[in-house]
């Protein structure tokens, strides 16, 4: 529901502003708890998501999400293979988060 929210046509992000932080957090603890690595890939699809629409507003959360990107990183192992997907996603929401910080950007590198 929230992937299809965050990718109406219609989408606010101003409106959309206040939850930001709460549905990150809430995103990163079923990321955590979660075992299926497919749920974790769409997950974190939908983290990459709400970056990219929220743009240059997501500064506030960056710090939140940069300390959860090593570590999901990390979790996917050794077995590259079967957690690419997962390591894609990782690149993708850094992307967008550096695209999004623009000139505050290198306080993510």
């Amino acid at each position: 529901a929230i992937y299809a929210l965050v990718f109406d046509f219609g989408f606010d992000s101003d409106q959309f502003q206040p939850f930001v932080q709460p549905c990150l957090e809430r995103l990163f603890s079923a990321i955590n708890s979660s075992e299926e690595f497919e749920s974790q890939v769409q997950m974190f699809n939908l983290i990459s998501a709400i970056i990219e629409q929220s743009g240059e507003k997501i500064a506030p959360a960056a710090a939140s999400i940069l300390g959860v990107i090593p570590l999901m990183w990390g979790q996917t192992g050794e077995d590259v293979g079967q957690h690419a997907m997962l390591r894609m996603q990782v690149i993708k929401a850094m992307t967008h988060l550096v695209a999004a910080l623009g000139d505050e950007s290198p306080s993510s590198y």
